[in-house]
């Protein structure tokens, strides 16, 4: 019998480890507890360089007014991760086709 393999959380797919110096902008809780990310070193302002930086979103026009703004605060080898609700649902005019466009 093999042993069960351990499911990976989303955080650890997504590759954001602990300690790492992170901003989110716009998550609901039930999100961020979805994803069971480590421990982080957040911050509110977005001042500085950042290695982990999250956007969530549900129109075009939010999209284009702050992605500009997180990249530009990007550190060397930082990520930079946009969620938006899948299947036109809240109302969402975003697609990936939308958001690949506009990042």
């Amino acid at each position: 019998m093999t042993e069960a393999r351990q499911q990976r959380t989303v955080a650890q797919k997504m590759g954001v480890r602990a300690g790492t110096r992170a901003h989110v902008v716009g998550a609901p809780a039930s999100a961020l507890a979805a994803m069971s990310l480590p421990d982080l070193e957040v911050t509110d302002a977005l001042d500085g360089e950042f290695d982990y930086l999250h956007l969530f979103v549900t129109r075009q026009e939010q999209l284009s007014a702050q992605f500009g703004t997180l990249r530009d605060r990007l550190g060397p080898g930082g990520m930079l991760w946009v969620s938006w609700p899948k299947g036109r649902r809240y109302g969402t005019d975003l697609t990936m086709r939308s958001v690949i466009a506009i990042g």
